[in-house]
Order: structure tokens, then sequence, then C-alpha cells
């Protein structure tokens, strides 16, 4: 009899392992994201946005079919049309590609994977290198452009250098030797491509079910 009850336990345990197994899809590129906006980290790894795109309004009432960051964004409570404040997103996703908020902007995630890659523009006024022209002086619009990435793991995100670069090959002995076996300036110009082979060692999987919010 006691044979028959752990038996009947492995089976189900198993079971519940292979539904577990189920609900999961190994992340790849055309991977498709649930639209919405993710008000945490952990909804964006649960690939269950807290706001789906079909609860999203614009401020007359109308339905939105896409997440436009220009826009103001509502969500209708009890009837009542309710503001998403900025600061209280992680991000969103919108026809399948994820965006991660960066102050009062949002980046899309350029690689993703275990450690994703994120990069973000932000145009400024040059005052002290302007110019002198007819209508007086004019400042430089220019570009700065960061690199980061974001520790799939834990969510956090740090500058994409060498540094924190090594400090995540930590968990990977023969890529972060692979890695100081180049000089500096290899390093520099391979990092890109270490980060491609790092994602391919160490796959991530997001959940493809129903959400159940």
């Amino acid at each position: 009899m006691r044979k028959y009850i752990l038996g009947a336990i492995l089976l189900i345990s198993v079971s519940c392992l292979s539904g577990q197994r189920d609900t999961l899809g190994r992340y790849s590129p055309g991977f498709k994201f649930k639209d919405g906006i993710y008000l945490s980290f952990d909804d964006f790894r649960q690939n269950c946005p807290s706001v789906r795109l079909s609860e999203m309004y614009s401020e007359d009432k109308r339905q939105m079919k896409e997440i436009d960051p220009e826009m103001d964004w509502f969500q209708i409570v009890n009837d009542s049309l309710i503001y998403i404040s900025i600061d209280t997103v992680w991000g969103y996703s919108n026809r399948g590609m994820v965006y991660v908020r960066n102050l009062d902007f949002f980046d899309r995630l350029v690689m993703i994977g275990s450690l994703s890659h994120i990069i973000h523009r932000e145009i400024y006024l040059d005052y002290n290198n302007g110019v002198y022209g007819n209508f007086g002086y004019t400042p430089v619009r220019r570009e700065v452009q960061i690199e980061y990435f974001i520790d799939m793991e834990t969510g956090e995100k740090l500058e994409f250098t060498q540094r924190n670069f090594e400090r995540h090959f930590a968990y990977d002995p023969v890529l972060l030797n692979s890695f100081k076996e180049w000089n500096k300036r290899e390093r520099k110009e391979g990092m890109f491509q270490f980060l491609h082979n790092y994602n391919q060692a160490n796959p991530i999987y997001f959940p493809i079910s129903r959400c159940r919010k």
C-alpha cells in the first residue's frame, strides 16, 4: 500500500513539474510579450502586465489600440477614469517590444536575455559650446548615449562597463577566462559579442500562460 501511495505522490509531482514547464517559454527573437504596463520588474518577468492594453484609455475615454509614451494613460475603475502616473511604471510592452522607464523616458530593450542590453539616448542643449548667428547666441543640440544591462534575475540595472561585465561573468568561469584573455581594447570591442554568448549559454524563460490577475 505504501508503495502505491509513494508512486501516486511521485506521479503528481512529475505532473506538476511538467505543467510548470509547459507554461514557460524559452525566450528567442519574436517571443510575444503581452501588451500592457508593468508596474514592477516582477510583472515583466511574469509576462503579466498590471494594466493590460485592453484596459487602457485616453483622456477622452477612448480605448487605446497601442501604447504611446507621449500620451497620458488612464484606466477605468468603478466607472471612474483613473490617471496612471509615469512615476509608478516600471515599463511597458507594445506590439511585443519591451520598454523600460528611465526617469521621464522609455528605452527599448535591444537584446533580451539573462543580461538584457538597453541603450538610453537623450538630447540636451549645450550652452557652453553654442554658436553666434543672425539671431544671437544659439545653443547646440547634442545627443548623449549611455548603455546599460539589466540582470534578469534581480532586476538590477548597471552601466555597460567591463567591470560590471566581469562581475556577472563570475557565474560562468569559462566565459570569464575567455574574456580576460583579451587585451583591454579587444574586451571593449568584444563586449557585445560576449553578452550574446553569455545569453546563449544562460537562456531565459517567461511564462506563456494566461495571466491570473
